[in-house]
């Protein structure tokens, strides 16, 4: 292979898949106790996007770094675009992933289940997640601020 290719690769690797498992995991989690109660759709919207902004402003933060260490800067079409597009293609696959997973075990009525199986709608927590988002939120633009004064 040439070196050419083997550097794409290696880089396609880090721009795209980086934010891919940091969605992945960080969608693991609030696939516990996300939007339990909620349509299938709705619930991987949920479990997906949370962790899809998430890495948004990582990747942000990330190249904002970058910006303001290199002396040539980052072309502005990355600053512009990057952050919402590196995380997606993980975050599409991930998002069709649990959708799927949450259709195929949808119960449409809970008089269908058998005895002793019951649902978990536990949907308080979502408030929980989104307040631990907000607050997260809250920190990222205060280091952000931090980093654009120094």
């Amino acid at each position: 292979m040439p070196a050419y290719l083997s550097d794409a690769l290696r880089g396609g690797v880090i721009v795209f898949g980086t934010p891919a498992i940091l969605v992945w995991v960080l969608s693991l989690i609030l696939d516990k106790f996300a939007a339990l109660s909620a349509t299938p759709d709705t619930r991987a919207k949920v479990t997906v996007g949370i962790p899809y902004l998430i890495a948004v402003m990582l990747v942000a933060a990330y190249i904002i770094a970058i910006a303001t260490e290199d002396t040539d800067g980052v072309p502005l079409w990355i600053e512009a675009f990057g952050p919402p597009l590196f995380p997606l293609p993980g975050a599409a696959l991930i998002y069709l992933h649990y959708r799927a997973e949450y259709r195929r075990r949808w119960v449409e009525n809970a008089d269908d289940l058998p005895d002793g199986v019951t649902l978990a709608n536990d949907d308080w927590k979502v408030g929980l997640a989104t307040l631990a988002l907000f607050a997260l939120f809250g920190v990222f633009r205060v280091i952000f601020r931090m980093i654009w004064t120094i």
